[in-house]
């Protein structure tokens, strides 16, 4: 019986196997292919986004001469192909305009520091002045092949306006920082993963602790080097002719305590290092892609990266140079370093993107360089959820946003799509998320195109990332205002229950639901003596986000109290007052 049944056995394994891998269909692979041009199509090669790009390419030339005037050393930057910031050099123009002093907007810069190779760093700062006084900070890396920090604006621009304090710079070689010099070529791994750590440097030196480069020989990653420079006296001089940033003008905004960076191709690779082995650094995102290492790159030896930090991975169906699939893609291609990160306990995600190509990250306004419409703001998406829930400590709206259906079913993308799919995940690589909840409880889905029924509707309308760094209305109608506040997390203690009555000089509990990490202040005073205030026994607390029970003790005198709950998080601050009867 056993010989009969294994023939059978067998040929329903091969059955299953055949109708689990979906057989490659070249039409739908040409209709995917064509989203590589969505974003041209409908948004850089429109006449008005090209009429804009010439005028602020223009502009953006006539700055070098009086650069160069200032200090003659940065003439090394002409040997770098984006110099000028023209045409596809320009990156996103809309985002030129973002600085607006009456809504709190500032970009400060260019600020320059010298990196432990020597050369001139260029970059910006960027904060919206309103909210915390000490807010978040997170360091973007450009990538590589000329890149400039302009391409990135747009995700800069969305989290200056989610609260955070946000470093965009050029690697050196690239933009308006120094051009090639000896060992330090285009596309060297150390401009990117020293050179992010240099740029974390600036960004968290303060007046009192100026920034300082290290030793040049100084390296995270890499073959040994007999480099022996150091330029802190490069730095000081450049400073005293007022040719270099001591510090970062926005320090004293900038709380170093919750720091996150996220870098895009070898600028990828650079925070998948720093964000994994520098101790400041709380958590990364990396586009295209996060790495685990191992390998080489450029010809370099790469070791194994430990996974340590929270870390999200981005990537696409075509890479550097898109060209369509001639058969089914490996649907964990993308995945490997995250599922290492899973296997290391840490929260992890990769979200590959239907349709992306190596360019979602990066406007680069030209038609060679193909991207979907979407991509980048799915990027921002996730980018601003991830570093809410692991750098700002909003975990409560992390996890909304993170674990939100809205990109299964993004509207904006499906009426433009050739099958009128707004599904944004794609179909050939599989994304996969993996983390905990503000609660605890774990989320995992190996398949987020499907979404193993955890994702769900967030609540929230239309998000757009232009559109939300200008404080307007994402494609889909909503309420602008309350999508921006809720983005920037405006609540922190979102319900308070209290015993009816309590016994007098006796200890009760109050039960908070937290939206994010809270330092919470309760007081008691009698309703009708203001001025006799008895502060409870457990009044100052930092709680995490979720439900959290507050011990207290009541006042040895019978009567009607107020309790007062004063909560400190991201949004701001926010008091409850609630009647409490003392028997």
């Amino acid at each position: 019986m056993n010989r009969l049944l294994r023939p059978l056995t067998l040929l329903l394994a091969v059955a299953l196997c055949a109708s689990a891998t979906a057989a490659f269909d070249p039409a739908y692979e040409q209709r995917n292919f064509s989203k590589t041009g969505e974003r041209f199509r409908h948004l850089t090669g429109t006449p008005d986004y090209q009429q804009e790009l010439r005028t602020k390419g223009t502009a953006s030339e006539a700055e070098i001469p009086p650069i160069i005037a200032g200090d003659p050393e940065r003439a090394s930057m002409l040997s770098n192909l984006c110099v000028h910031h023209m045409d596809g050099c320009a990156g996103d123009v809309r985002f030129y305009d973002w600085p607006n002093a009456a809504q709190g907007r500032v970009r400060n810069g260019p600020v320059t520091w010298i990196s432990r190779t020597g050369a001139i760093i260029s970059g910006h700062v960027w904060m919206n002045s309103g909210g915390e006084a000490r807010k978040p900070g997170v360091v973007i890396t450009n990538g590589s092949v000329q890149a400039p920090e302009q391409l990135y604006w747009p995700l800069a621009a969305a989290l200056a306006e989610a609260g955070y304090v946000v470093l965009t710079w050029d690697p050196q070689t690239q933009g308006r920082s120094s051009g090639p010099q000896g060992e330090y070529q285009a596309q060297s791994p150390t401009l990117f993963i020293e050179g992010t750590q240099d740029a974390l440097d600036f960004f968290l030196s303060t007046a009192s602790a100026p920034y300082q480069p290290r030793p040049e020989n100084q390296r995270l990653q890499g073959p040994p080097t007999g480099a022996t420079g150091n330029f802190a006296t490069k730095q000081d001089a450049k400073v005293a002719a007022k040719q270099a940033s001591a510090s970062n003008p926005f320090a004293d905004r900038l709380d170093p305590s919750r720091i996150g960076i996220a870098g895009h191709s070898l600028g990828a690779y650079g925070v998948s290092v720093v964000g994994n082995v520098d101790p400041r650094v709380d958590a990364l995102v990396a586009y295209d892609n996060l790495t685990a290492g191992g390998g080489e790159m450029f010809g370099q030896t790469v070791a194994p990266i430990p996974s340590t930090k929270p870390a999200l991975g981005m990537a696409n169906d075509y890479g550097l140079t898109p060209q369509p699939n001639t058969s089914e893609p490996d649907p964990q291609s993308r995945n490997d370093a995250s599922r290492k990160a899973s296997a290391a306990g840490n929260d992890t995600a990769q979200v590959n993107i239907r349709g992306g190509t190596h360019y979602e990250y990066a406007v680069i306004p030209n038609p060679g360089f193909g991207a979907t419409l979407r991509g980048l703001d799915k990027a921002g998406w996730y980018t601003l959820g991830w570093m809410h829930k692991y750098v700002k400590g909003d975990t409560l709206l992390g996890d909304r946003m993170l674990l939100s259906d809205r990109w299964q079913r993004d509207k904006a993308e499906g009426d433009i799509d050739p099958d009128k799919d707004g599904n944004t995940y794609s179909s050939y690589l599989r994304s996969r998320i993996d983390i905990k909840r503000a609660d605890g409880s774990k989320a995992t889905c190996e398949d987020l195109r499907k979404g193993c029924g955890i994702l769900k509707d967030d609540g929230l309308p239309g998000f757009g990332l232009k559109e939300f760094a200008f404080g307007q209305e994402g494609p889909k109608p909503g309420s602008a205002a309350r999508f921006n506040g809720a983005l920037r997390g405006g609540s922190c203690v979102t319900s308070a229950k209290v015993p009816k009555r309590v016994r007098r000089g006796k200890r009760f509990r109050v039960k908070l639901k937290l939206a994010q990490d809270t330092r919470v202040l309760a007081s008691v005073r009698k309703v009708k003596k203001p001025r006799a205030k008895t502060r409870a026994s457990a009044s100052k607390r930092s709680l995490k986000a979720g439900t959290r029970v507050l011990k207290l003790k009541a006042p040895k005198r019978a009567g009607r109290y107020r309790l007062s709950l004063t909560g400190r998080c991201t949004g701001g601050k926010q008091t409850r007052r609630i009647t409490l009867k003392v028997r």
